[in-house]
C-alpha cells in the first residue's frame, strides 16, 4: 500500500523496514519483561534476545535468498537490503531456536522459561511485522472478488498491481494480536505461569496451524512443493506433529 514512508534527498524510509524494527522492539519490551517477573537476569535475558534476534534475522533473509539463489549470485549486494521486504518467518525461527537452544544450554538457563517468557512476544512481534508486509506488498494473497479484497497501486509495491487479493498479511496480523492478547491473559493463570511450556506450546501449535491454512490464500511464489504442500505448510505440519508429541509424552509421564 506504502512501501515508501518518507524521502528525504537520498533518504528512503521503507515502511516495511520500520514496522518490522517496532515489531521487535515491542516484542523485545515484552519477552524483558516476562523473564525479569520470571527471576532471571535483565542483563543475560537482554544479550540472549539481541542474540536471539540476530540469528533470526540472518535465518529468514538467508531463507529467502534460497528462493532465488541465481538473482541472488548475480546481484550479492541485494541481499542486504532486508528493509525492503523479504524475510522468511520459518527460516528465522529455526535459526532462532536452533542458537537459543544451543546458549541456553550452555549459560544453563531455565529452557521453558526462557521459551515461554518468548512466545506472547513472537507472536505481537510477528503481528506487527506482518503490517509491514502489506505496506510493502509482500507475502500478497490470491486473487479474490470479496469485498474485502485490497488492490496495490503504488508502482513499488512488491505485489501485482490494480488486482483484487486476499489482504493475507492483515490476516495473519490480526490472528497473531488475537493469539498475543490470548497468552497473555492464560499467563496470569497458575497452570499457564512462564515456565510450565504451556505458553511456548500454544504458540507454537496455533501458529503453526494458522499458518498451514494461510498458505492456501498466498498468492507469491511458494518455492519448491512437498507432497502439494508448500515448504512453509510442510513446516508447519512438522511444527503440530512435535507440538503433540509433546503433549503425549507429558501425559503419560504425569500418569506414570
Amino acid at each position: 500500500m506504502h512501501p515508501i514512508l518518507l524521502r528525504f534527498h537520498s533518504l528512503t524510509l521503507h515502511t516495511y523496514g520500520l514496522l518490522v524494527a517496532f515489531g521487535f522492539l515491542a516484542g523485545y519490551w515484552i519477552a524483558l519483561r516476562n523473564m525479569k517477573r520470571a527471576g532471571l537476569s535483565p542483563s543475560v535475558s537482554a544479550d540472549l534476545l539481541w542474540l536471539l534476534f540476530l540469528s533470526g534475522l540472518l535465518g529468514a533473509r538467508l531463507a529467502y535468498v534460497a528462493t532465488a539463489p541465481a538473482y541472488y549470485l548475480a546481484h550479492p549486494w541485494e541481499t542486504l537490503k532486508i528493509w525492503e521486504g523479504g524475510l522468511v518467518w520459518y527460516g528465522g525461527f529455526i535459526a532462532a531456536v536452533a542458537v537459543g537452544y544451543h546458549t541456553i544450554r550452555r549459560k544453563g538457563l531455565p529452557a521453558l522459561t526462557v521459551a515461554d517468557a518468548l512466545a506472547p512476544a513472537l507472536a505481537l512481534g510477528h503481528a506487527i511485522g506482518r503490517v509491514g508486509c502489506f505496506m510493502a506488498g509482500c507475502c500478497y494473497g490470491k486473487p479474490t472478488g470479496l469485498p474485502w479484497a485490497v488492490e496495490f497501486r503504488h508502482p513499488e509495491s512488491l505485489a501485482p498491481l490494480n488486482l483484487p487479493s486476499h489482504p493475507v498479511q492483515l490476516y495473519e496480523a490480526s490472528l497473531g494480536g488475537i493469539l498475543f492478547i490470548l497468552l497473555m491473559t492464560l499467563s496470569r493463570k497458575d497452570s499457564w505461569h512462564v515456565g510450565s511450556g504451556r505458553p511456548a506450546l500454544l504458540y507454537v501449535f496455533s501458529y503453526a496451524v494458522l499458518r498451514f491454512l494461510l498458505e492456501f490464500l498466498r498468492g507469491d511464489d511458494r518455492g519448491p512443493s512437498l507432497f502439494s504442500l508448500s515448504g512453509s505448510q510442510a513446516v508447519s505440519v512438522a511444527l503440530m506433529l512435535v507440538c503433540g508429541g509433546i503433549v503425549v509424552f507429558l501425559r503419560r509421564r504425569s500418569h506414570g
